[in-house]
């Protein structure tokens, strides 16, 4: 070796030195016969031992995220590939063409039908094939022309939402025998379907929000809430309902709120109530007595154009009072059994008062038992007086006065039996000769 630094420096040299050692281990073993030594290799100076091992975890490491990426790069074609062979549960309908192109293999996915604005049809249209559909969306000004709507067999259906504006000509609502069972929201927006004259979306115990905009559903004759026993809240705008003469609420003991703006109703002539609540009363406008629990109806109230009164049986008997006052059109009163018994109240009265056109009253069985009086005057047309058994049995004072026509009243077995608490007997022995709780006089005296 000549001293001169090669480029690799120690490299060089040590590997001369191998080869040095290399030949005085092969002389050796030719010296001590047949033995023979392994040959070592001596580690090369600058390099590292762990660089093998490094390596090999490198080799792990981009296997690993390999893999890792072709898995994702498969689950991202399998979920296009599906994507392109199953159908979108909701689709948006822009055009009548768009709804009667839909491809028959595909309704059975629909859970969403939306209907943009501008879309319109004339005469029918039929939604019953989409018959796992949740949801019917119509946006404002939509529908315009179509005059009916079959939602025959869809008892899926959770929720309809009709936009302000729309469906103005819709005349009908074809629903047949189909039971709503998982119907829980209707909203109607405020301009929208005027020309409907019934509304048949009755069979719906799950409906549990109800919500009609401003002047909506003006040419709808009757309006029957019944048994919607989950019912919670209810909404209507002003000047909706404006041609109701039918208002009947059956069934809504659980109805929280009760909103109704003015001119809602103002032309019902016959008013039946079963199983409601004292909140209905309020949200009618029905319950302004001086008591908290109380059925009122005067000339000031909503409600001032009734001409038959009814309640059903086992109604309002929480209510303490009933007070009707002033209804000029008013021809007929019926309370149904078992019905307005009140709490005992001292204060507990029925009063039926100026009723120019009120013809007959009806009380059926076990009905005003707790009230303490009641008072029937100046209902110039009363000619039949009813009450079955048990009523106003426990009556401390009963007036009837200024009815010149009267000609019939029917007492059921113990009705007006009266209180018997020894205050008010006039002597200690039968027939006690309780004083005198019965006032009747005709308007000419």
């Amino acid at each position: 070796m000549d001293g001169s630094v090669h480029p690799y420096g120690n490299e060089i040299e040590l590997s001369e030195i191998q080869r040095e050692f290399r030949t005085t281990v092969n002389n050796s073993d030719q010296y001590n016969g047949n033995r023979t030594l392994e040959k070592q290799h001596l580690p090369v100076v600058g390099r590292k031992n762990g660089n093998c091992l490094l390596s090999k975890q490198l080799r792990l490491f981009l296997c690993i995220a390999m893999g890792i990426l072709l898995i994702g790069i498969v689950f991202g074609i399998v979920a296009v590939v599906k994507s392109r062979m199953t159908p979108s549960e909701s689709v948006v309908f822009g055009s009548c063409d768009e709804l009667e192109s839909f491809p028959a293999n595909s309704v059975g996915f629909i859970r969403q039908l939306r209907f943009e604005s501008g879309f319109d049809c004339s005469g029918i249209i039929s939604l019953n094939r989409f018959t796992n559909c949740e949801k019917i969306e119509i946006a404002d000004t939509a529908m315009t022309r179509v005059n009916r709507i079959d939602i025959i067999g869809l008892t899926r259906l959770q929720e309809i939402i009709i936009g302000d504006g729309s469906c103005g000509l819709l005349s009908e609502l074809s629903v047949m025998n189909t039971t709503f069972d998982q119907l829980c929201s209707i909203q109607i927006g405020s301009n929208s379907l005027n020309e409907l004259t019934s509304m048949r979306v009755l069979n719906a115990a799950s409906l549990r929000s109800l919500s009609i905009g401003s002047s909506s559903l003006q040419k709808l004759d009757q309006f029957r809430m019944s048994f919607f026993s989950s019912l919670q809240s209810v909404r209507i705008g002003s000047h909706s309902l404006t041609s109701v003469r039918e208002l009947e609420l059956n069934g809504l003991q659980k109805l929280e709120q009760l909103e109704i703006d003015n001119g809602t109703f103002k032309e019902v002539e016959i008013l039946t109530l079963k199983d409601v609540s004292p909140k209905v009363l309020s949200g009618l406008g029905m319950n302004g007595c001086a008591s908290s629990f109380c059925f009122a109806l005067n000339k000031n109230t909503r409600l001032n154009r009734l001409k038959v009164v009814e309640v059903g049986e086992n109604c309002l008997n929480d209510v303490n009072g009933m007070e009707i006052n002033g209804l000029e059109e008013l021809e007929s009163v019926v309370i149904g059994a078992h019905s307005l018994n009140g709490t005992t109240d001292a204060n507990s009265r029925l009063v039926i008062q100026n009723c120019p056109k009120l013809t007959s009253v009806k009380m059926g069985d076990d009905t005003f038992m707790n009230y303490a009086s009641f008072v029937i005057k100046n209902c110039a047309q009363l000619n039949s007086l009813w009450m079955g058994k048990a009523t106003f049995q426990n009556v401390q004072t009963a007036e009837m006065v200024e009815l010149p026509l009267l000609n019939s009243i029917t007492l059921g077995l113990h009705a007006m039996s009266g209180c018997s608490s020894d205050n008010r007997k006039g002597i200690e022995k039968e027939p006690y000769n309780f004083k005198n709780t019965v006032i009747m006089r005709s308007k000419s005296e």
